[in-house]
């Protein structure tokens, strides 16, 4: 498969919408986008510089915190699918199609070109700053070549390592100097994780499937990365993590929902987006939840700086939320649930006695049970899927008991 197909593919993927509701949900703020063209990578520099790259070239900025939009666009660059800035400072980055890449030292108002001698066909879909001399990019070189390039002179020279088997990079997050991870599409069309401990001298794969390809990648600490993948069946996506470095991985299947990207803001706390929906989980993936979008666009690409979330997608969506960190603090009493995993059913006893109800959602907040109970409940499986399930327990005043999550295997 080129290149260029592959990409056409992901530009037009068709958009799947299910309805999902979640009490615990945040509310999504739609700013006033000056484009409608698709925007692949967005975020607030800080409380005031917000930027926005994607399709045709396209690069919009705010510096009022997003009341205010400035649009530049130029169709003859091509694609703009990444940029990456470094927090406290205007110094920013942006890559592309042809092995375009672009500097801003004034918030993204104006750039200058990179060098990068990438050829035709070749495409950055991925990039981190580390300073204003040193970067790497997650790319792809036609015809089949998945790199790593890095930079310690602002673009002068490069080391490009090649990952072999892989069609093209998608993402690249360090850690440090040393530590750090990228992923991608293989050649046969699945996809893989790479780790480095080197400083990307070299890479070794850490995860890998046929099923799907990996969209994106985030190391929120040493041992706790998070990645997300859009199934080659196109039935959905799957939302990966691994808590001990990479050595051993669960996987969340997203029906319906091809994943894009993800954020985490700690070990704890996180974002994931695709097609019509933005999830959100406060428990390290365990469990993940509508974090209040109900619209219609794809969505590419979450970011959070500070308290503020920000997300982009096509239409040239943009998109704001206040996070409020009470959202998800757990209620003070804890449910017995026996056996968990399970196979067939579970039962659940309340830690509080009388009449209360139950109400189990799926991975995407969708209501899968509702039932009444006193004190206790046995939930029976009747063709539910494999997954976690979260459920919430409310007294009869309508005063929540306690939640938590069960897993059906």
């Amino acid at each position: 498969m080129h290149l260029v197909t592959l990409l056409h593919k992901l530009a037009s993927a068709c958009l799947i919408v299910l309805a999902i509701t979640d009490t615990n949900a945040q509310v999504w703020t739609q700013l006033n986008s000056p484009v409608s063209a698709e925007l692949r990578c967005g975020f607030f520099i800080d409380d005031d510089h917000v930027l926005a790259v994607g399709e045709d070239g396209t690069i919009i900025d705010s510096d009022n915190g997003g009341l205010l939009w400035k649009g530049q666009q130029d169709k003859e660059r091509g694609w703009l699918w990444t940029a990456d800035f470094k927090q406290g400072g205007s110094f920013v980055i942006a890559g592309g199609t042809n092995g375009l890449l672009m500097s801003s030292s004034d918030y993204g108002v104006t750039w200058k070109d990179i060098p990068t001698a990438m050829p035709t066909g070749s495409f950055i879909f991925g990039c981190q700053l580390v300073d204003e001399q040193t970067f790497y990019l997650a790319a792809g070189i036609d015809p089949d070549s998945g790199v790593v390039m890095k930079t310690t002179n602002a673009g002068v020279n490069w080391t490009t390592t090649p990952l072999d088997s892989m069609f093209y990079l998608s993402r690249i997050v360090f850690r440090n100097s040393q530590l750090g991870f990228t992923c991608g599409t293989t050649r046969s069309g699945g996809g893989k994780i790479f780790k480095t401990t080197d400083g990307g001298a070299t890479w070794k794969p850490i995860y890998e499937s046929k099923e799907g390809f990996v969209t994106s990648i985030q190391c929120p600490t040493d041992q706790h990365i998070y990645g997300t993948m859009t199934m080659l069946d196109a039935s959905g996506g799957m939302l990966l993590r691994s808590t001990n470095g990479g050595l051993t991985w669960g996987e969340e299947k997203v029906d319906g929902h091809e994943m894009h990207s993800n954020f985490f803001i700690d070990a704890d706390r996180g974002y994931a987006c695709g097609n019509g929906v933005i999830l959100v989980t406060s428990n390290g993936g365990v469990q993940w939840s509508n974090a209040g979008y109900t619209g219609f666009e794809n969505i590419n690409y979450v970011h959070v700086t500070g308290n503020r979330a920000f997300a982009v997608g096509t239409s040239g969506i943009l998109l704001e939320s206040t996070i409020d960190a009470s959202v998800d603090e757990p209620a003070s009493v804890i449910a017995s649930v026996y056996p968990n995993p399970a196979k067939h059913r579970v039962r659940i006893t309340s830690p509080l006695h009388g009449a209360q109800s139950i109400v189990i959602h799926d991975v995407l907040g969708r209501i899968v049970i509702t039932e009444q109970m006193d004190g206790e409940v046995i939930v029976e499986r009747n063709g539910l899927p494999n997954g976690v399930y979260q459920y919430t327990i409310t007294t009869s005043a309508g005063q929540l008991a306690t939640k938590g999550s069960f897993i059906f295997e």
